[in-house]
């Protein structure tokens, strides 16, 4: 008996656009807002309570890796922000607009690690142990688990639109839950002290924190290319299945990294 609706969870990617573009424009206001007060109060630190040696170079750093991460967040909130925008415009529930619902989560997705990474940092400067310890959890495993399920639902969702039918038993389905549980496997294999000492070193400096920053940044450039190619193709466009593969096997490379550099960040102290 046919479904009736073809979407895994009955969900129309067109109504919902501007509820997503409206939180994305929240986040990005937040990002913002920490922003203007680690700039106020890095004015007052250097003002009222100046450090000095180590400790002071130790400071620095850390906001400037929070700052960092903040901005380069901000700018992929204010892009995902326009292109679920772009997608609310479209006036049919067709395979294009599917596409471009599945390229804005990826924007989206990519920019909510992205602040959280600087969430870690900062409450990592600060030298805040508990709240860095439950955000580090957080930015390393609920939110690459929950972010990554949710692109891989507007992934099956786009792929249904295209075939008439729910794709979650098709071999697509399967690739995207094996992802899925493999982000949470290296996430346990992370969290134990081996696996912290292994790639602690190389992953806590700021070469690791700009060419995270670097990354997301890119993503969010070349989704704004992809809802700009999708936007003048026909309703009846969709990314083929072995595109999804090849696009859900990349994005599980980019969340797997933000494992390892978000677990990184509480050895920074060690890795000297």
């Amino acid at each position: 008996m046919k479904p009736t609706c073809e979407t895994l969870l009955c969900h129309d990617v067109i109504r919902s656009a501007i509820a997503y573009s409206t939180m994305a424009g929240v986040l990005a206001s937040v990002a913002f807002l920490g922003i203007v007060f680690l700039l106020e109060s890095r004015h007052l630190d250097n003002v009222l309570h100046a450090t000095a040696g180590k400790e002071a170079a130790r400071s620095t750093t850390g906001v400037e890796n929070v700052s960092v991460s903040f901005i380069t967040a901000f700018l992929n909130l204010i892009i995902a922000t326009f292109l679920y925008a772009a997608l609310a415009g479209e006036d049919v529930l067709a395979p294009r607009a599917g596409t471009l619902g599945f390229i804005a989560a990826i924007a989206l997705s990519i920019a909510f690690l992205n602040l959280l990474y600087g969430v870690v940092w900062l409450f990592e400067t600060w030298e805040l142990g508990l709240p860095a310890n439950v955000t580090r959890t957080i930015a390393a495993l609920i939110a690459p688990g929950v972010t990554f399920a949710f692109v891989s639902i507007r992934a099956l969702d786009m792929l249904s639109l295209k075939e008439g039918s729910r794709a979650t038993r098709s071999w697509v389905g399967v690739l995207v839950l094996v992802l899925l549980c493999g982000l949470v496997v290296l996430y346990a294999v992370c969290a134990r002290e081996r696996g912290r000492t292994f790639h602690a070193r190389r992953l806590a400096g700021q070469a690791a924190v700009q060419a995270t920053n670097y990354a997301a940044l890119g993503i969010g450039i070349l989704t704004v290319a992809g809802t700009a190619t999708v936007s003048e193709l026909g309703d009846s466009f969709a990314i083929p299945r072995w595109g999804v593969a090849v696009s859900m096997v990349a994005l599980f490379l980019v969340f797997a990294s933000d494992i390892l550099v978000v677990g990184a960040v509480h050895r920074q102290d060690d890795s000297g």
